[in-house]
């Protein structure tokens, strides 16, 4: 039997009304709304839903040590990003780090344990690897202050600024690195004097020539607490330098009193 015209007509309404449900609701509505109702407004097309934007992978690698041990060097580095989204870990079995963090803190983390893996065997002396968290003091500027101070040698002590964590991290010899993190957190404390004025405290730096640092420090610092002046003076024993900090007008009563005590016979070891 073949279909009749009107028995495909009502096949193909069958099939519209089952595949635009909505469309016969929004005409019924019509249909049933009293005359002269104003007709609502359709509402909008929803919106295609948006990608959800994938999250930063994280970079992950085993970094092997050569010269300092991992696990001394993963503590210490778990103790200065603390509080980050990070993995840090040691694998003792091959003196490497594992690390794992997103790109960009990863090249910072991974740029401190190449500075700090450095051969230190002509100092002859046990390694150390220390971090100076700062407070008030800015990392980059410490550091550059510290390698001011720091003397030249085969095995020079490593100064690195972690400017992200306000660290300033410090390897050698273990008397050496204890000596210039007292120095970091002097500056540190130095900072905090800084009230903002316009006459605001600087660093100066005066290498002695025949006084020793420490004695001469200590004089001079009795002297301005005497006279009332507010200006530490810090002594660097490993470059026999003098650290001061002080405004302008206190700068110059300090250079004048370690130009005249800086001389033969005096300013040496009490």
């Amino acid at each position: 039997m073949k279909p009749t015209g009107r028995f495909c007509a009502l096949a193909c309404a069958l099939a519209a009304l089952s595949l635009a449900p909505q469309a016969l609701g929004q005409r019924a509505d019509r249909a049933a709304r009293p005359p002269g109702e104003p007709t609502p407004p359709e509402a909008p097309a929803p919106r295609p839903d948006t990608a959800p934007r994938p999250p930063v992978r994280a970079t992950f690698e085993l970094i092997p040590l050569a010269h300092v041990s991992a696990s001394e060097t993963t503590e210490l580095l778990n103790q200065a990003f603390r509080g980050r989204e990070l993995t840090i870990s040691a694998d003792e079995r091959t003196n490497a780090i594992l690390l794992s963090a997103e790109p960009e803190l990863f090249k910072a983390i991974s740029g401190v344990i190449a500075k700090l893996d450095v051969d230190t065997s002509a100092a002859k002396e046990t390694w150390k690897l220390q971090a100076v968290a700062l407070h008030s003091a800015v990392a980059g500027e410490v550091a550059k202050n510290l390698q001011r101070l720091a003397p030249r040698r085969a095995a020079p002590l490593q100064i690195v600024a972690d400017e992200r964590a306000n660290v300033v991290w410090l390897a050698g010899a273990p008397a050496e690195v204890a000596s210039y993190a007292a120095t970091a957190q002097q500056m540190d404390q130095m900072t905090v004097a800084d009230g903002g004025d316009a006459d605001a405290p600087g660093l100066r730096f005066f290498a002695l020539e025949h006084a020793r640092a420490k004695p001469l420090a200590d004089t001079i610092n009795r002297m301005l607490s005497a006279m009332g002046i507010d200006a530490p003076v810090v002594a660097d024993v490993q470059s026999n330098k003098l650290v001061v900090f002080a405004s302008a007008g206190p700068h110059e009563q300090i250079t004048t009193l370690i130009t005249n005590l800086d001389v033969p016979g005096k300013g040496g070891p009490e």
